[in-house]
């Protein structure tokens, strides 16, 4: 019975232990190239001074992006067109190569995530 207690105690020191303080996502864990799995193509570049490039369809936007590592999302602005307001995705990551942005193709009628690999 000792010995579950003191396995389960060390467990939890661990897992604890590897948890990112400041919370997930934090921008280093978005900074890179991220690409859209089939049958989508967008391509995002998330930079560390929190700009974005996105490439969707042979349009290049530049955007900004902040993380909320509480909450657990991502929220991306375009400063060229404050009329199209802020987007706030959920951020599922898995192993630090993939990544779910929790309804980021959602139209009128449809809500899709949208799924990338990291490059």
């Amino acid at each position: 019975m000792k010995i579950k207690v003191l396995a389960s105690t060390a467990l939890s020191i661990l897992v604890l232990s590897a948890c990112d303080p400041d919370g997930y996502p934090n921008t280093k864990d978005l900074v890179g190239t991220w690409v859209e799995r089939a049958p989508y193509t967008d391509t995002l570049v998330f930079r560390s001074n929190r700009s974005l490039i996105r490439y969707r369809n042979s349009v290049v936007d530049t955007l900004l992006f902040r993380t909320d590592g509480e909450k657990g999302t991502v929220t991306i602005s375009n400063p060229n067109n404050v009329s199209e307001g802020e987007n706030e995705y959920d951020v599922l990551m898995s192993d630090g190569y993939g990544m779910i942005l929790v309804d980021y193709r959602t139209t009128s009628s449809t809500n899709a995530d949208g799924i990338f690999d990291r490059q």
